[in-house]
């Protein structure tokens, strides 16, 4: 039995340093990449038009089977369009097979210019054919489009997966030859770091096939601003509301005079009528 227990041990001990060993050497392997990386280009690749811009630089995209790519406009529309442009861009989501991540719309308080965000996810393939949409629906202001490569993050994420679903079937088989307690639990022990370890790399790699598959897209909608009044070319509309101004002004003055005086006014007249009630008897 206690050699059945030490073959046990340093049949787990080959095991984690052979994982070990295949999780370094696949990572140092795929360092290098696939061939055709090195025309890929560098990771997070923009293209920019500052404000105002009327026609910004084309698109870049990165090659490669697994490339993350974002957008971000600045639109704007004429005064009074906003709702009906907002309610556009949370259709244009749908017509194109994605769907509204996260939206917002609110005033600004000095000028009551209305605003708002609206960030969605598009289908990769239908990227190219939204944006260009979203630059005719107003006044393009700024775009941003980047492109990053994670191919060969894919690529160490799937290695990793596999040399850890290796390690669990060899887990495995170690526990059901496995007769005593302290057996038992060491496997159980290591098969539950190495389970742990599988399902955060199905997570991660998860993550990259929705991010690689969806475009995210985010626009900011600004209204343009109200028009000023006419200028006043006779002054005659400036007059009457200067004039107006004034006689306001003399009201506000006229009323502060009273409530400041007025209680004195009131204590001189009830002195006055004491006077005379008590002149009144002695002249009879």
């Amino acid at each position: 039995m206690k050699r059945l227990n030490l073959s046990i041990v340093g049949l787990l001990g080959l095991l984690l340093v052979v994982g070990m060993a295949c999780g370094g050497g696949a990572t140092a392997g795929e360092s290098s990449g696939p061939p055709h990386s090195a025309a890929q280009p560098a990771a997070g690749t923009s293209a920019q038009a500052s404000t105002g811009t009327t026609t910004p630089s084309p698109i870049v995209t990165g090659e490669g089977p697994r490339v993350i790519r974002t957008a971000q406009l600045g639109i704007e529309v004429r005064s009074g369009q906003f709702d009906s442009t907002l309610s556009r861009l949370i259709q244009l989501a749908g017509t194109e097979g994605g769907y509204v991540a996260a939206s917002n719309a609110g005033s600004e308080a000095t000028d009551r210019i209305r605003t708002g965000t609206v960030t969605f996810a598009i289908p990769v393939e239908h990227f190219q054919a939204t944006v260009d949409e979203l630059r005719s629906i107003g006044k393009l202001q700024s775009i941003n489009i980047s492109a990053q490569d994670v191919s060969q993050q894919y690529v160490d994420l799937q290695a990793r997966l596999r040399n850890a679903e290796a390690q669990r079937d060899a887990m495995l088989a170690l526990l059901g030859q496995a007769h005593s307690v302290s057996d038992i639990i060491l496997i159980q022990n290591q098969l539950a770091t190495i389970t742990g370890q599988i399902e955060q790399l199905k997570g991660q790699i998860a993550y990259l096939d929705h991010a690689t598959a969806y475009s995210t897209i985010s626009v900011v909608l600004r209204e343009a601003g109200v028009a000023p009044p006419p200028a006043d070319e006779w002054g005659l509309r400036t007059s009457l509301l200067q004039g107006l101004h004034n006689f306001v002004s003399s009201v506000d003055g006229i009323v502060l005079v009273l409530a400041t005086v007025g209680p004195y006014m009131l204590l001189v007249l009830l002195g006055f009528g004491v006077w005379r009630a008590r002149r009144r008897p002695l002249s009879q």
